[in-house]
């Protein structure tokens, strides 16, 4: 019996916790970052052919001491299915869950070189702030100002000094509804339920209630989304709920 306890421990000292399999990824991303003008992204090896994700394809790989990282080929924006299975079978690409890591100077160079605009925007802050002008008043005066477009594609996509680290942590993108029915139980038709909620000829459904004051029935319908909130309920495809920024900026202001 000391024997197989024994035995049991040292297995499950051998086995990475979540924290350190984190912890090892980012020193890897920190030894790359470090060792030039480099730009690193926390690559996610795609489980399956998300539609909702952006992908990064690797290129050249390189051993570092705390691991491998590869050579950032090209970014590539949410595909249609047919080609996020193509992305998946190739074994190349990566989701792109913008993780990020770089030291000062390599990003600023990058900024300047590839979004000037925001560039000169941030230094005209940077120039208020040494001058003694308050945070506050100075970010209120220039936030506004710095064009309204995502790291990704105002330099990430457009620099040739990117540099993919695979992760070697799980991953799951939490701000998706279709990311519940992985993390939830499911009933034998697939079924994912928060609240009471009833359901005939209905699979792969995801009801969630956060009101707790109603019951949901469902008949003859799969593979939707229902969300009930306070002021609001939503009713949707689950092959659409990656779009819900577009439904909610159709909406008037009052319901966003």
């Amino acid at each position: 019996s000391c024997k197989r306890v024994g035995a049991m421990v040292t297995l499950m000292r051998t086995v990475p916790l979540p924290s350190d399999a984190f912890a090892a990824t980012l020193n890897c991303a920190f030894e790359k970052a470090e060792s030039g003008d480099f730009l690193v992204s926390i690559g996610i090896a795609p489980t399956f052919a998300a539609t909702g994700f952006g992908y990064i394809k690797r290129g050249a790989r390189q051993q570092l001491a705390s691991g491998e990282c590869f050579k950032a080929e090209r970014f590539f924006e949410k595909p249609n299915a047919e080609r996020a299975q193509s992305y998946v079978d190739s074994g190349d690409f990566y989701w792109n869950a913008g993780m990020f890591v770089w030291q000062t100077r390599a990003i600023d160079a990058a900024i300047k070189r590839n979004a000037p605009n925001i560039f000169a925007r941030i230094e005209r802050l940077r120039e208020d702030l040494d001058a003694g002008s308050p945070l506050q008043e100075t970010l209120a005066k220039h936030y506004p100002l710095i064009e309204k477009i995502s790291i990704d594609f105002s330099v990430m996509e457009r620099a040739d000094n990117v540099w993919v680290v695979p992760a070697r942590f799980d991953w799951d993108d939490a701000g998706s509804w279709n990311a519940v029915e992985r993390h939830l139980p499911r009933d034998e038709n697939l079924n994912v339920a928060l609240g009471e909620c009833y359901m005939q000829n209905a699979k792969g459904d995801i009801i969630v209630d956060s009101t707790n004051t109603r019951a949901t029935a469902v008949l003859g319908l799969d593979n939707i989304v229902v969300v009930h909130t306070a002021d609001a309920t939503l009713v949707c495809a689950k092959d659409s709920a990656e779009k819900l920024k577009d439904l909610v900026r159709a909406l008037p202001k009052k319901f966003r």
